[in-house]
Formats: structure tokens, sequence, C-alpha cells
């Protein structure tokens, strides 16, 4: 009997729901599953369904499961069962656990399914040892902010816990902290008319493109934004730091009308300590002083975002969880703050240490076709929860 048949199971049956995070038609299912098997391990479980609050009446279920072993500390493992829609350039059906030789493909494997089914596997193994009480945050819509999801539960969870693990990342370093993320548009205005004149009225897209040239200059200042948190190890530079990138351009109505108003989209990424809204009122200012310069009419149509945060690299968790995970994963693993954002966010308020980590790998191809985990990692992970919770 393989050692991993319990997990691989699990991971079997989360991955034949498709919790698609855009439609949510399967999340009531999937948290159904968790509910049953979190019960089967002895752990006491609530779901918290954030429908009602969210008002378009589907399911946002979020089971909250703990096993107490009447210790004086509580550990939390978080992680998400949405995923993201399957898209194009599968070989493997998303929706049906696949393994070929070290490798098991499906959505959601790495991200974060995957990560569900060690840390149950983990709890199964580790429950008649464990130094701390254990709480699970299973949770839905982490991959569209998490509002209804990790942000209910942290609102309507009034447990004590002594720190957070983020199962939901990859395993080439240890995260303390995360960039989050700004989205918004800037639409310009221009005057509509007959394309046939367009010496008579101004071109909303002729002057969208002029603006976004010019915002290159705002991109640099961005990256001037330095953090004093190292960054991913991928990272082109050691020290975390901000970024502005373009990423949606739209406007017209008819090839033969000039347009009136035209609109880019971006994402803004920020760094771990910087203050959400000097981010936002700083990019305001920018663009009032560049339009004004462009002669350009142009507004921030929408802004929202924030989910920066960082722990403290040197308490006393982290630095056991890094002993620990360098051991196993046989290579000292740095400490840093990631590029992107995860539900960690909403723990930071309570100031104890949140710790990032998980079973992605460089090639894991998450959000992509052909999503994969490894075997060997599935193995080191679950080593890693179990010498931590019962040290």
């Amino acid at each position: 009997m393989s050692s991993l048949e319990y997990e691989i199971n699990v991971l079997r049956n989360l991955i034949s729901f498709n919790t698609d995070s855009i439609t949510k038609k399967h999340y009531k299912e999937c948290a159904n599953y968790l509910v049953k098997e979190c019960k089967s391990l002895g752990m006491d479980v609530t779901v918290l369904d954030a429908s009602l609050e969210s008002k378009d009446n589907l399911d946002r279920p979020n089971v909250v499961a703990k096993y107490n072993a009447n210790k004086d500390k509580t550990v939390a493992l978080l992680m998400h069962y949405d995923v993201v829609p399957p898209g194009k350039g599968w070989n493997k059906n998303p929706f049906e656990l696949t393994i070929e030789k070290d490798k098991l493909f499906g959505r959601g494997v790495a991200d974060d399914k995957g990560n569900i089914a060690v840390a149950l596997g983990a709890l199964k193994e580790a429950k008649e040892k464990l130094k701390y009480n254990v709480v699970m945050f299973l949770v839905c819509d982490e991959e569209v902010g998490g509002e209804y999801g990790a942000g209910y539960v942290s609102k309507n969870f009034s447990d004590n816990i002594d720190e957070v693990l983020v199962l939901d990342a990859g395993n080439e370093f240890v995260g303390i902290g995360a960039s989050g993320v700004v989205f918004g548009e800037i639409k310009v205005y221009g005057e509509q008319g007959h394309a046939g004149y367009p010496f008579m009225y101004r071109n909303a897209i002729e002057d969208l493109i002029r603006l976004a040239y010019h915002l290159k200059d705002f991109s640099l200042l961005r990256a001037g934004k330095i953090s004093k948190f190292d960054a991913s190890p991928i990272s082109p530079v050691k020290k975390n730091f901000g970024r502005f990138t373009i990423t949606m351009l739209g406007g017209g109505e008819k090839e033969n009308v000039i347009p009136s108003e035209a609109y880019l989209r971006f994402d803004m990424r920020l760094i771990p300590e910087e203050d959400v809204d000097e981010a936002i009122n700083e990019l305001k200012t920018y663009l009032l002083i560049l339009s004004n310069k462009l002669g350009i009419k142009a507004e921030l149509n929408w802004i929202r975002g924030g989910g920066n945060y960082y722990s403290d690299p040197d308490h006393a968790s982290v630095k056991k969880f890094v002993k620990i995970a360098s051991q196993i994963y046989g290579k000292n693993l740095s400490v840093g703050t990631e590029f992107g954002g995860n539900d960690g966010r909403y723990f930071a308020n309570r100031n104890i240490p949140i710790i990032s980590f998980g079973l992605a790998g460089r090639d894991s191809n998450f959000h992509g076709p052909d999503e994969h985990i490894h075997l060997k990692d599935i193995e080191k992970l679950k080593k890693l929860l179990v010498d931590y919770l019962t040290t």
C-alpha cells in the first residue's frame, strides 16, 4: 500500500468537482465532501456560507474544521478549493486525476486542491502526537479575490489562532508576505462623429494610445518602490519592488464612427509594507498631471484592491518552519515575499505570523493546461507538515 494512497484518493475526489470560481456551480458538492472527510478524521466542522452577504444567490460554503488536541497554541492551515476555468490546450481531462510516472495532472492539483489533500493526510498521520490544536480553513472564491471566502471566514471566526500556514504557494522559498494588487480603469473622452471627417472630432482611442505610451514612465516610478523584504528567487532583483502594467484596452462603436470613449485597465502591484491609499493617490496625481500636460480628458473611472502584508521574518515560528523545510527539501530555503497575493491578507490584522508554502513547482503550469505536481513534492510537504505540527 502506497504511503500516499489516502492523499491521492482525496485529491482524485476533489479534482472531480469542477469548482470554477466564475460559475461556482459545484462549490456545494465539493464543500460537502470536505465536511464528510474532515469529520472522518475526528474534526469538529462548521460551514460558514457567505451566500446571503454576497447577494447573488450563489452558494459560498467555507469549511472550518477544528481538531482540538488540548494544547495551548493553535495553528491554522488556510487553503482554497475553487479553481480557475480549465481553458484550452489540455492533453488530459482537467477534472479527472491522471497519474503518469511521478506526475499528477488535473485542474487544481497545484492550486490548491493538492495542498488540501496533503493537509488532511498530514493530520491523519499526526493527530495522536500533535503539539498544537489545528484548524483548517477550506475556503472558496480565492481566485476572485477571496472576499466571500477567507475574508468572510476571518470576519466570522473569533477563536484564537497563533499562526497561519497558507498552503497555497510554491516550494522554492518560504513566504512571509505578499504584494497584493490594485486593479483599475482609466477612461479617456473624445467626441463621436463620422470617421470620414476625422479633422472635425476628438478621437478618444488616439488619445488613449498617447496616454498609454506615456504611462510607461509611471511603470518606472513604481519599479523604484523597493521593499525592505526579499522577493522570490525568480525575481530579477533581490528585493520586492512595485509594478504597474497595462493589461486591457478597449473602445469604439463601429468602424466608421470616431469613438467618444476609450479605456485601459491596469494591474498595479504594491510592495508588502506600502500604504495602499498612498499608492492610489500617487497614481491619481500622476494621471491628473499627465492628462493635463497632454491635453487629454481622462479620469480614473474605478479602482480597487490591496491585500499587501508582511510578517516578521525573525519570528520563532518562521525560523522553525524554515529550519524544518530546509532539512526536508535538502537546501537552505530563503525567506521572501510573493509578487502576487494570497488569502493570508485577511488574517494579517491579527498580528500573528503568516507563512506561505505549498506544492507548486516552477514547472507546475498552474492556471494553464496540464497543471501538474510531483509525487515527491507531496511526500515532502506531508513530512514537513507532520514534523512541524508534532515538534
